[in-house]
């Protein structure tokens, strides 16, 4: 089952990669800048400083992740 993902919430230290099933998300790593949406996939940076932002309706993605 989906996790919702709330505002502040992230994923550490882990190679992962995140399917997004409803709303989206905007993940900055550096000067780069995506937005992501439902049927999209990412990879969420380990170990790198990012930063992340919700649409008006949060997210809910799918992760897997190798620790």
């Amino acid at each position: 089952m989906p996790h919702k993902i709330a505002p502040g919430k992230d994923i550490d230290g882990r190679k992962a990669k995140a399917l997004i099933v409803e709303g989206e998300i905007r993940i900055r790593v550096g000067d780069e800048e995506r937005l992501y949406r439902a049927g999209d996939v990412f990879h969420p940076p380990a170990n790198e400083a990012h930063a992340e932002q919700y649409g008006p309706q949060d997210v809910t993605y799918l992760v897997g992740g190798k620790g």
